[in-house]
């Protein structure tokens, strides 16, 4: 009996870990029944460079939907690999500062540095970057790198945040 329920918990962890459904070809939604929490993960944008000669930059737009019915909050994360701190902490595009948010630093194997952050996006932003697209900087104390998002991963998560379960 006991491991029979062992077995059935990790069944059931594995399906939590691997859920998700394609809303459009690039997105997967994914719903949380324990919170009620929704999120729609677009696919990545690499930038890479080889180890040793500059960062590596990943990008991915996302939104999140605290509970059904609410509002989707759309962000777009970003991911840095480097040999040494850059400690991003600012975003620019054309011109104007944008609303950067560190969410993690943390030291890789290897003696890579991983700096994760995000630029929260209105529904102005979103449509506008879904017809231009975005040529963004991220920028600290010790360096920056840039990161062009081109048009069609803005509007995919605009037809998937239309496309998904309510």
């Amino acid at each position: 009996m006991i491991r029979a329920l062992a077995a059935l918990a990790l069944v059931s962890l594995a399906a939590c870990a691997t859920g998700g459904t394609m809303v459009t070809e690039d997105v997967v939604f994914k719903a949380d029944e324990y919170t009620g929490q929704a999120t729609l993960d677009g696919r990545n944008i690499m930038k890479m460079t080889a180890i040793g000669l500059g960062p590596s930059v990943y990008a991915n737009v996302g939104a999140t939907q605290p509970e059904a019915g609410s509002p989707w909050y759309v962000m777009l994360y970003t991911r840095v690999e480097h040999s040494d701190w850059l400690f991003l902490e600012n975003a620019y595009a054309g011109g104007d500062s944008l609303d950067y948010r560190v969410r993690d630093r943390q030291v890789l194997s290897g003696s890579r540095i991983q700096e994760k952050g995000g630029i929260p996006l209105s529904a102005d932003q979103l449509q506008r970057y879904a017809a231009e697209g975005l040529d963004v900087k991220l920028s600290g104390s010790r360096g920056a790198v840039t990161l062009q998002v081109p048009p069609e991963r803005f509007a995919e998560m605009l037809t998937a945040i239309e496309a998904a379960p309510q």
